[in-house]
């Protein structure tokens, strides 16, 4: 909880700093303590770097997994065909699919242990049926592959939370740095008036603190 005390000083009578309950803001810190645990959650055994890695070599692999796709080549309007170009395709796509999209099958299982299906879910299930079915068409099932479109899944859906990890790594850390600035000890007005220095991890509900000039405060909800 952040405490922030504004000095308006006038010339007759300058005003004394106010004490402030302990309470005020503790349910907006609660809230966003709240937000930054959910976001820590769904990445989970995760980092920006794995994730980077992972893009990068899921994108080197989607490449030629365009290029050799009947529906890209046709698009596009060129023929590249040899002796065992759907093996070579179903190779490159295994790799991606079993490497690229780890993470989303790791998320997949942490949210349905929670009873709790979100995101990852959904791309886990979007990738594995599509190179599922892709490989019962390599196998020989009337149809058409989707092998470009789960590497093109995957590379975005990398992309995305690449971007989304790096952005609340940074958040985070500003706040580290915010709240090292703050000070470690609150001055707590006393049943008596009178006023004495305790840790700020020990404020609780309830406490009147002084609030001094350009001193900030901050109380985590327990």
């Amino acid at each position: 909880m952040e405490q922030h005390h504004h000095h308006h000083h006038h010339a007759a009578a300058p005003q004394k700093p106010a004490p402030k309950p302990v309470e005020e803001h503790h349910q907006q810190d609660h809230s966003m303590h709240g937000n930054t645990h959910g976001e820590h959650n769904k990445h989970a055994g995760h980092s920006v770097e794995g994730f980077r890695q992972k893009f990068w070599l899921s994108l080197a692999l989607t490449i030629p997994i365009l290029l050799l796709s009947d529906m890209v080549q046709h698009i596009l309007g060129f023929h590249l065909d040899f002796a065992g170009r759907k093996w070579v395709l179903f190779g490159l796509s295994s790799v991606l699919f079993a490497y690229g999209n780890q993470p989303f099958w790791t998320g997949a299982v942490a949210e349905l242990r929670h009873r709790n299906p979100g995101m990852m879910t959904l791309i886990a299930m979007a990738t594995t049926v599509a190179f599922v079915y892709s490989v019962a068409v390599t196998l020989g099932l009337p149809g058409m592959d989707f092998y470009w479109e789960l590497a093109t899944l995957s590379v975005v859906m990398l992309l995305g939370h690449w971007i989304e990890m790096k952005t609340v790594s940074g958040a985070s850390r500003a706040l580290e740095m915010l709240v090292s600035l703050m000070p470690a000890e609150a001055h707590v007005i006393q049943p008596d008036g009178s006023m004495q220095d305790h840790p700020v991890q020990h404020l609780k509900p309830g406490d009147l603190v002084l609030v001094k000039a350009n001193e900030r405060y901050r109380r985590t909800a327990s």
